[in-house]
Formats: structure tokens, sequence, C-alpha cells
């Protein structure tokens, strides 16, 4: 099943990517993956998407829906 991730960025931290993008800063990179990431990409391996208000949301592990 495919998951999606969405990240939503404030300009400070459009800023810092964009900064080790330009830098090529690889130990930043991975700091920022961490510290962006890290929850979602857990919370979408336990089957514990975020849900819009007023949305039907499947559950990966049972394929049942959600209305949240």
């Amino acid at each position: 099943m495919n998951k999606s991730i969405t990240l939503t960025l404030n300009d400070e931290e459009m800023m810092e990517l964009q900064r080790i993008i330009i830098d090529d800063d690889k130990d930043e990179a991975l700091s920022f993956v961490k510290r962006h990431f890290k929850n979602k990409v857990r919370a979408g391996i336990m089957g514990e998407g975020q849900c819009q208000p007023d949305r039907i949301c499947l559950r990966p592990e049972s394929g049942e829906q959600n209305k949240r």
C-alpha cells in the first residue's frame, strides 16, 4: 500500500532547508529530516495516519473506514 506524508514548513524552516541544499550540508540535512519526518513516518508505519475533520480515513491494517 502506498502512503504519503505531507510536510508543512513555515518561512524560517523553508529558509533553513534552502540553506542546507545550497551548502550541501549532509549532517544538517539528516538532522532536518529527523526533526520534521520522524514522527510522521512512525505514525504512517503504525497505521496512525492523521485525518482531517469530516474526511473518511482508511486504517491500513484493517481496511476499515473511520469517520473523524
